[in-house]
């Protein structure tokens, strides 16, 4: 695809599948090279290998990326499944490029790290100049590994540098969750920024004041049962809910079940803490969904992937393939009724969806494609998604977060 005179961008995209990963990210970076038309001012690239190691993916930059994209910063990494146009990958070797020209103004691309200080804990890498062009743009683009940063102490830290009575900027991206073993042992996560590798932290792309982010956060489940008050916590538990112990309240929910949504919580059942504690409804869409990890049938506690606060209304959720793909399509159609005209868009899928969860590969990427034919898009599998609900910075599970990228001057 390539730039009309009205674009302040222009976008183009590939992938392609190789036995060799090498053949893959040249495929990819020549069909989008062809299609862009100009020198790119920025390549996002994600591959996926899982026979790929730390010096194989340095290798890989000093050699074949790095000669291919030239002065534009390289922003991307080595991720569990990739996003293209209409398609996902999930297996086997492949890669995503999305290549971006014509930039009115600088980007720039950067790291980031949790660093303990004598004052707490801080994310090394964040300032007010980050924050300020963050907001202009519209937001951060972040790719995180999960083992060595948190997105919590992330959005902390914008929330710290925000001016009094102002929102934060906005984050969108993911955890990268691709971990191959070797020997026994984990590789780390993988990041591409400019010339190196990064394998631990996150790294942030700033766009300038010429486009801007807008996107579509979707999520995997639906609400059953009543919404109910945390009562008592210990650690990663919940104690009672509503004065009872929280087990009996489980109990108590599920014996009113119809028989398929009782067979869907045995196979897996959420919970969700509210968003936002002013909601009248507290329904489908204003939870954050975490995992249940654990039951204890002594001490009828429900152990939780979160830390929860007394005070705080929860509500049980099932993963429900149906409701995951009414959602995505009714926020993406309500997005291209809006008027909205994107230029490109990445997409942050949980690896807990794709054909995991609808069967067949490529469904939220089919989506997208569905009601913006022909938009160059990127992106890969998450272990965990970050995207903005209500104006609050969050990570999600069981998500799709589809971060457009548009122009400003066309909107």
């Amino acid at each position: 695809m390539k730039a009309s005179a009205s674009l302040s961008i222009g976008p183009a995209n590939a992938s392609s599948h190789h036995e060799a990963i090498r053949d893959a990210v040249r495929d990819a970076m020549s069909t989008a090279k062809e299609s862009l038309g100009m020198a790119p001012d920025i390549a996002i690239v994600f591959i996926r290998d899982d026979a790929l190691l730390p010096a194989d993916a340095e290798r890989l930059i000093e050699t074949v990326l790095r000669p291919m994209v030239g002065d534009a910063i390289l922003f991307g990494g080595v991720v569990d499944s990739i996003v293209g146009t209409a398609q996902e990958v999930e297996h086997g070797v492949a890669a995503s490029v999305l290549l971006l020209g014509e930039m009115r103004g600088a980007a720039r691309a950067f790291s980031m790290e949790c660093v303990e200080t004598p004052d707490g804990w801080s994310v090394m890498g964040l300032d007010e100049d980050v924050h300020r062009d963050a907001i202009a743009c519209g937001g951060l683009l972040t790719v995180a590994c999960p083992f060595t940063f948190s997105a919590d102490m992330l959005y902390s830290s914008l929330e710290a540098l925000a001016p009094i009575d102002e929102r934060p900027a906005r984050v969108f991206g993911g955890n990268i969750s691709r971990m191959a073993r070797r020997g026994g042992e984990a590789t780390p996560s993988m990041m591409f920024l400019g010339d190196r590798l990064v394998t631990s932290g996150a790294i942030g792309l700033l766009l300038p004041d010429s486009v801007e982010w807008s996107a579509v956060v979707s999520q995997g489940s639906r609400p059953i049962g009543e919404p109910m008050i945390v009562t008592e916590v210990r650690d990663r538990s919940i104690v009672s809910l509503g004065g009872k112990p929280a087990l009996e309240q489980l109990r108590d929910m599920f014996h009113v079940l119809p028989n398929r949504e009782r067979e869907m919580a045995m196979r897996l059942l959420l919970i969700g803490r509210a968003i936002s504690e002013y909601s009248e409804t507290f329904s489908h869409g204003e939870f954050l969904i975490r995992n249940i990890t654990g039951i204890d049938q002594e001490t009828k506690t429900i152990q939780v992937a979160d830390r929860m606060k007394v005070g705080q209304t929860v509500r049980f959720h099932l993963l429900d393939d149906t409701a995951a793909d009414a959602d995505l399509k009714q926020l993406t159609s309500r997005a291209r009724t809006s008027g909205m005209e994107p230029v490109a868009g990445i997409l942050f899928s949980c690896n807990g969806r794709g054909a995991r969860m609808f069967g067949d590969s490529g469904h939220d990427a089919k989506v997208v494609e569905c009601y913006f034919p022909s938009l160059p898009l990127c992106g890969f599998f998450a272990a965990g998604e970050f995207g903005p609900v209500d104006e609050q910075n969050l990570v999600h599970g069981f998500t799709a977060v589809v971060a457009f990228l548009c122009n400003r001057a066309a909107r």
